[in-house]
């Protein structure tokens, strides 16, 4: 068993960004979330490859760190949306491979 971190980094403009996690085949056991500024408020969405959500939260304000059980196979798409700050955002993955 491997754990390692997938991570992204972008910056939203106009309250969005897009990325994708590529070549995953794993299980994804931590989402976490991280603005620049701690007050920034934004939604997040994680996409499959068929363009079915797969997680969403909304209104998050700051770091989330979420504890999840989500099997990943594929590429998928990351969206920050309605970010109150255009700014950078890291998206980390924390997932284990058998």
């Amino acid at each position: 068993m491997r754990i390692y971190n997938a991570k992204l980094t972008g910056a939203t403009v106009g309250g969005l960004f897009q990325g994708n996690f590529t070549h995953l085949n794993c299980l994804c056991q931590n989402i976490i979330v991280t603005p620049t500024t701690p007050s920034t408020t934004y939604d997040v969405r994680i996409m499959n490859p068929d363009n079915s959500v797969i997680y969403e939260r909304t209104s998050e304000t700051g770091t989330l760190s979420e504890v999840t059980a989500i099997p990943l196979l594929g590429t998928y798409t990351v969206s920050i949306l309605n970010a109150t700050t255009d700014e950078n955002f890291i998206i980390c993955l924390v997932s284990r491979e058998d």
